[in-house]
């Protein structure tokens, strides 16, 4: 491995960490302030009470967070589609056999067959239905 790649390795690395320590951090506030909306004891004086507002500052935070995390777990699986559908592209472009012309050519000099599935010579397609394969007679 390269001292680049390498270094670009452990840059990646590092960003993950450091989105880890916030989450759990932000984790960690969002408990304690779940915490705090839930009275203990049936007895509270009502100290450390709610307000309507910040009850609905908290629910705003809450869903705006679910949003973005849900937007990009979308835009995520649709990049990873667009690299596994290049992927397949390439893959099945390297497979193609390169002389297909030459091979239907052949196979159309060969008196009294019918190449099976071929409508043109660079376009290999499935038949709909079987053909009949009549050999010519001299």
């Amino acid at each position: 491995m390269s001292t680049q790649s390498q270094t670009s390795s452990q840059n990646q690395a590092i960003k993950v960490a450091e989105i880890f320590q916030c989450a759990g951090n932000a984790f960690t506030q969002l408990s304690d302030l779940v915490l705090q909306l839930q009275p203990i004891h049936e007895n509270n004086t009502g100290k450390g009470k709610w307000s309507d507002a910040e009850i609905q500052l908290l629910h705003n935070a809450v869903k705006e967070f679910g949003d973005s995390i849900h937007d990009l777990s979308n835009r995520i699986k649709k990049n990873a589609g667009i690299v596994i559908k290049d992927s397949m592209k390439r893959k099945e472009s390297s497979e193609k056999p390169r002389n297909m012309p030459a091979m239907v050519s052949s196979i159309r000099n060969i008196p009294g067959t019918v190449p099976y599935g071929l409508v043109h010579d660079d376009e290999p397609t499935i038949p709909k239905k079987k053909m009949k394969i009549i050999p010519i007679s001299k």
